[in-house]
């Protein structure tokens, strides 16, 4: 393309490969803001489990209380209420009540959950209702805790409709902000700033007009992006940057972590009743950019690794705790990153695959070595020399090969045709993403085996973190391409 200007219209809150284009096509991106966001509410059939809760908790005892139960009973079993909540079907009979108290906070959490309405069209300017519903959802239970006694349940009136919306306090008070009406209280001062701030972001996307400025020749000027709810100095009509990959993790990602982990160790032995001794992680850089590093701290605080930071906050080296300090047995890795935390994380993939060289190395019985001996001796018996089968029995961390993007899995799943079992799948997954990455190695795979399968054979448990509220479980294919069912 020569000296051609590329100009990039991107979506704020996809840092990630908005940086990747810069680096792939000398990109000037212009970010352009997210649809308005607005609360779940309740429909369909959680109308009606809402009513039958609400109608329970104040009948008297007697029949019709009996007969709401049993209408209660036949519809959370409907619904397989239960299984969503964490709960085994006995439950009902051993803890009604304690079931009843989840049930209403599951609720409370699935009308409150945001969810983009609609798409945003670029250059176009949200209308006042839309910027309101998203400040809503940017300030939370801190508002809504204001104006009625349970701010939780508050979302739960919002029943297939947010035409009443408009109609509540909340709203109202945030117009009468806006528009300069009366006084604001002194608690509610911080907040009434934050709306302001909030309503000239979302209101001014300032798209078009700096689309026109780079055509013109003009500058555009620096941006942060994210999630609007998250991060609402998020800025749109700008040319994004990104979180320094070199900072990762950061140290309040690496302390936060430490809590993270023993919430999903605490889980796993909940539902098998044991701790896992292997967990396969899926990073993505635009999660990364958004947490800091915090699943990559939790991959560290697994294997027992204590990050040093230069003065600058950068990521220097890996340093091993000490089993003695760690207070339990290290739990083993293995990595799949995605083609683009490939391209621009680097140098973590590098400092972690040393340290967990190291540990491959100690004879302490830790899990990390056993496992690394037992595929050593696999891949000795299949005619690798000592040297290499050591090295290549320590390598945790995979993805696509050099220059290759994506898994092919969500192009499989549409071509359902071509395959007759999940098997296909998986082996689409395996097959592309299968090129270690390791201080020895990088990009490479075996012509005879494959490692990436080796080490995912003996895993516990699967991470896949997703930070915004932009897409959902079922509004984008990598949730099943990358973490499956």
């Amino acid at each position: 393309m020569g000296d051609l200007p590329v100009y990039y219209p991107y979506i704020q809150d996809n840092i990630a490969e908005a940086i990747q284009a810069k680096r792939r096509g000398r990109a000037t991106i212009i970010s352009h803001q997210t649809p308005t966001f607005g609360p779940a509410g309740l429909y369909g059939e959680y109308v009606e489990l809402n009513g039958l809760l609400g109608d329970y908790q104040s009948a008297l005892p007697g029949s019709v209380r009996d007969e709401l139960q049993l209408a209660l009973i036949s519809k959370i079993e409907q619904l397989n209420v239960l299984a969503d909540m964490g709960l085994d079907v006995n439950s009902l009979e051993n803890d009604f009540d304690g079931v009843l108290y989840q049930l209403e906070e599951h609720i409370d959490r699935l009308a409150a959950s945001s969810v983009p309405l609609g798409l945003h069209v670029f250059g176009q300017a949200k209308s006042d209702q839309d910027v309101i519903y998203t400040i809503m959802q940017q300030q939370g239970d801190a508002l809504i805790g204001h104006f009625v006694e349970q701010p939780k349940s508050f979302w739960k009136q919002f029943e297939g409709s947010l035409d009443t919306l408009v109609e509540t306090e909340p709203y109202q008070w945030i117009e009468s902000v806006l528009a300069g009406e009366g006084e604001v209280e002194a608690e509610l001062v911080e907040i009434a700033e934050a709306v302001k701030a909030s309503y000239v972001s979302l209101s001014q996307p300032n798209e078009l007009e700096a689309l026109i400025n780079s055509m013109n020749g003009g500058f555009i000027k620096a941006g942060t992006g994210g999630d609007p709810l998250r991060n609402p100095s998020t800025t749109s009509g700008t040319n994004l940057f990104g979180f320094d990959p070199a900072k990762v993790p950061s140290p309040a990602a690496y302390n936060a972590a430490e809590r993270e982990l023993q919430n999903l160790l605490d889980a796993h032995m909940a539902d098998n009743g044991e701790y896992p001794e292997k967990i396969a992680f899926s990073l993505w850089a635009g999660e990364t950019q958004r947490h800091f590093g915090m699943l990559e701290a939790q991959v560290l605080r697994a294997l027992g690794l204590q990050p040093v930071w230069d003065r600058g906050g950068n990521l220097v080296k890996l340093d091993i705790i000490p089993e003695s300090e760690l207070g339990r047995e290290r739990i083993d890795v293995v990595i799949q990153a995605t083609s683009v935390y490939r391209d621009q994380f680097d140098g973590f993939m590098l400092k972690l695959s040393a340290a967990i060289e190291q540990l491959a190395q100690l004879d302490d019985g830790n899990t990390i070595a056993e496992n690394s001996q037992r595929l050593s001796e696999e891949l000795r018996e299949l005619g690798y020399n000592s040297e290499r089968a050591n090295m290549l029995s320590a390598l945790r961390i995979f993805s696509n090969e050099p220059g290759d993007y994506g898994s092919g899995v969500n192009d499989l799943a549409i071509q359902s045709q071509d395959w007759e079992d999940d098997d296909a799948l998986g082996a689409q997954f395996t097959n592309r993403l299968q090129y270690a990455y390791g201080t020895e190695v990088w990009g490479e795979k075996l012509g005879d085996t494959n490692l990436f399968e080796s080490q995912l054979a003996s895993v516990d448990a699967a991470v896949m973190a997703r930070t915004s509220r932009l897409h959902g479980l079922l509004s984008t294919d990598h949730p099943f391409e990358y973490l499956g069912d």
